[in-house]
């Protein structure tokens, strides 16, 4: 077609064009610009908003290629800037994010004064992950034109983006004053304000999303979290299901649901959303490593294998997940690869990174100095300390307030240790209560301990805020914490410092690594001298760190040796410690004991997968399988049968026996073990040394060996350990709960001394 356009009204052709583009009629504007280029081909203004038409018809390649026709048409145009401008959107577009900036940077050399120019550099620049150069554009933009929302908006994406909440918030709060779209900025806002743990406010940006958006999924389920957030989990539950029934495919919200249920224990349902997460994003290492720790709680190791597989191979970065990919592995005693994956994990955990729960490299690892590392590591990304309650009020009164905290006031080895200590506490010097974060409705231990406390306080609906401003409230002089790290962790209370003192207890066997835990009861077995620089906590030394129910009795045996899967004679080695202590040096070991000891018998605890793999160890290693006996879970009746059955307790390391130990010891069975160096492997060693039969701490690996095939060559021998043992049951410190009463309760007075005094916690020995 030949264009009527003459040189005489080419301008004024150019001036209808851009009057149709300025109605919005795109199609008649695209047209009359082509008409003025077919008579002057390289007409600036014609080229450069025929490519502005590109853009907006979302044609960027053709954008760019008109502006740069235009650029080289006419170098001298007064509005060569905006053309620069104009490109770098259509460069941008096309991921060109280098070219783009260049273009941003021309334009602000042929004007420095142009805000958009700024503006949009700092989009590309925040593209491009150069955050702290794109809020410096973000700022020069403003500078020029203070009034854009969307420059604030983007500034405050930027400065979220980098963690600096408290401008990000300043920012949105502007862009909404600007009239920036209510619902997006809100949204942001509100993530940022709950970064900043101001969770009410939060909360007010999230419903000004939702009545804005009465449909948005993500915003109910988003508002879930912050009400989860404020302990209000009913109501979180309630938007979660809003947001699936808005949007039954939504991964995200299938995982904070799964999130909630598995904080409310309801593990089952826990695991069916997480699994219905990772169905809709098979991709997500977050879902699969919600998934595999849930199916871990559940004790469905199999299934938590395969998730935590899954997750590091899609991440092996991911946090924590290598640790506790290798733990689950150590529950199913399966063990391929077991020495380099080791050695893989410390060397990470020496560098640093966050790969392990810090209970999972205790059963790997003997080293103090990696565990003092992890601890930190774990309580830094899951706890840090939190100033959100401000200081504690000085305070006194005649008695002292302890409030023993803990998930497993329920039958369970900590329980079973510190009931008769709950009970028998001076209730003339000390009020005693109880914060429960777990279950036990209807279990007997819980009525016990019900019963045991001046108070006992059911906590678990409550966010760990709450439950420190409640103990606070209660003026509690000092705060025990019975889980430590252990299932069911509540750390973010202690963060909070829910009382004066914090003191770590039984629970958790090794250091918490977190400054607001004060002090660790300890004895100089468990924690000598030269191990104190590895531990955060100061050490409160008592004769013997581990109280024990001296009202338990253990049941007269009813079982007969065949009842047990036990053969007729011979000797028993036993170990009932749970099956991720067993490492293949612990069951090299033991192997060679059997191959010594003619007729003997190894009695181990393990189901499934588990018990199948250590038949077949054994095997591996020469050991007919029916020497290998391998019992489940049983009541508590033929529990104590079993431990009266056996001859000798072999012990495991790097992370030995603890109840399991003390409950040996108390049914009169010998336990050899061989100390170690952290908390994890010294503490039959406490329990030996304060029963008074030191003799079965075994220098070393090779001792331990010898020391067990001479007591199973000499009857008389292991005769008079058993007779010992039971003597000094009543004899010695170990099971004297009225005795370890007494000097808990003077460690817990020094404490509170010396923090009165204004004093600094400190090692002391009662």
């Amino acid at each position: 077609m030949t264009s009527d356009v003459s040189p005489q009204n080419l301008a004024a052709r150019f001036q209808a064009g851009l009057a149709c583009h300025q109605r919005g009629q795109l199609t008649e504007a695209r047209r009359v610009y082509e008409e003025v280029l077919e008579a002057a081909p390289t007409h600036f203004d014609a080229l450069h908003l025929l490519g502005v038409l590109a853009l907006q018809n979302n044609n960027p390649a053709e954008a760019a290629a008109l502006i740069g026709k235009a650029i080289a048409a006419n170098p001298a145009s007064p509005l060569q800037a905006d053309a620069y401008v104009n490109r770098a959107s259509a460069l941008k577009a096309l991921k060109d994010l280098d070219a783009a900036l260049a273009c941003t940077d021309q334009a602000i050399v042929l004007r420095p004064d142009h805000a958009p120019a700024h503006y949009n550099r700092g989009n590309i620049l925040r593209e491009l992950g150069r955050l702290s150069e794109a809020i410096a554009s973000f700022h020069a933009s403003l500078q020029i034109a203070g009034n854009n929302a969307e420059a604030f908006y983007n500034l405050g994406l930027c400065q979220a983006d980098l963690g600096e909440n408290a401008g990000a918030v300043a920012c949105f709060q502007t862009a909404l004053e600007l009239g920036a779209p209510p619902a997006e900025v809100h949204s942001r806002l509100a993530f940022a304000l709950r970064a900043l743990d101001l969770g009410a406010e939060a909360l007010a940006s999230f419903n000004a999303v939702i009545a804005l958006r009465p449909k948005d999924a993500l915003a109910y389920s988003n508002r879930g979290v912050v009400l989860q957030d404020l302990g209000r989990n009913d109501e979180a539950l309630a938007d979660y299901n809003a947001a699936l029934a808005l949007s039954p495919n939504a991964a995200a919200v299938y995982g904070n649901r799964g999130v909630l249920l598995r904080l409310q224990g309801k593990l089952e349902a826990a695991a069916a959303d997480f699994a219905e997460a990772v169905k809709r994003r098979p991709d997500s290492a977050k879902d699969h490593y919600n998934l595999a720790t849930t199916l871990g709680e559940l004790k469905r190791y199999a299934d938590a294998d395969a998730a935590f597989t899954r997750v590091v191979e899609l991440d092996p970065q991911y946090p924590f997940a290598f640790g506790a990919w290798l733990h689950g592995r150590m529950m199913l005693c399966a063990w391929n690869g077991y020495q380099s994956n080791v050695a893989r994990l410390e060397e990470m955990v020496a560098r640093g990174l966050p790969v392990t729960p810090t209970l999972a490299l205790i059963g790997l690892s003997d080293s103090l100095a990696l565990h003092s590392k992890a601890a930190a590591v774990w309580a830094a990304d899951k706890c840090p300390p939190d100033a959100s309650l401000g200081p504690i009020a000085p305070q006194a009164g005649d008695k002292i307030r302890l409030g023993y905290f803990s998930a497993d006031f329920r039958q369970h080895p900590v329980a079973a240790l510190s009931a008769g200590l709950f009970e028998a506490h001076d209730r003339a010097r000390f009020e005693v209560i109880a914060f429960s974060t777990g279950s036990g409705d209807g279990d007997p231990m819980h009525r016990r301990l019900k019963a045991a406390f001046d108070r006992f306080i059911d906590v678990r609906g409550q966010s760990d805020a709450e439950i420190a401003a409640l103990a606070r409230s209660l003026k509690i002089d000092i705060a025990i914490d019975l889980t430590g790290y252990t299932g069911g962790a509540r750390t973010g209370i202690f963060a909070r410092r829910a009382a004066p003192v914090q003191v770590s207890y039984l629970g958790y066997p090794g250091t918490m690594g977190a400054s607001f835990i004060d002090y660790m009861i300890a004895d100089r077995t468990l924690v000598p001298a030269t191990a104190q620089p590895f531990y955060t906590e100061k050490m409160a030394y008592l004769t013997s760190f581990q109280v024990n129910d001296r009202k338990r009795e253990a049941p007269a045996q009813p079982f007969t040796r065949a009842a047990l899967g036990l053969p007729e004679a011979g000797f028993v080695f036993a170990c009932f410690n749970n099956p991720f202590k067993i490492t293949p040096p612990v069951f090299d070991a033991w192997m060679r004991i059997l191959k010594a000891a003619p007729g003997a018998v190894l009695f181990l605890t393990a189901e499934g997968v588990a018990a199948a793999n250590l038949k077949r160890e054994a095997a591996a290693r020469g050991i007919e399988a029916a020497r290998v006996i391998i019992g489940g879970k049983v009541p508590t009746a033929e529990y104590w049968a079993r431990l009266r059955a056996a001859d000798l307790f072999l012990d495991t390391f790097p992370f030995g026996a603890h109840s399991s130990a003390s409950d040996a010891l108390w049914a009169g069975l010998p336990l050899l073990t061989c100390a170690g160096e952290s908390y994890a492997a010294r503490v039959a060693a406490s329990l030996l040394t304060a029963l008074g039969v030191p003799e079965l701490i075994a220098a070393d690996r090779a001792a331990y060996e010898a020391r067990a095939i001479a007591l199973a060559q000499d009857a008389a021998q292991l005769g008079a350990l058993k007779q010992r043992i039971t003597a000094n049951r009543l004899t010695t410190p170990l099971f004297d709960t009225s005795g370890f009463t007494r000097a808990i309760e003077a460690a817990f007075t020094e404490m509170l001394r010396r923090q009165r005094a204004g004093l600094p916690p400190d090692h002391f020995t009662v």
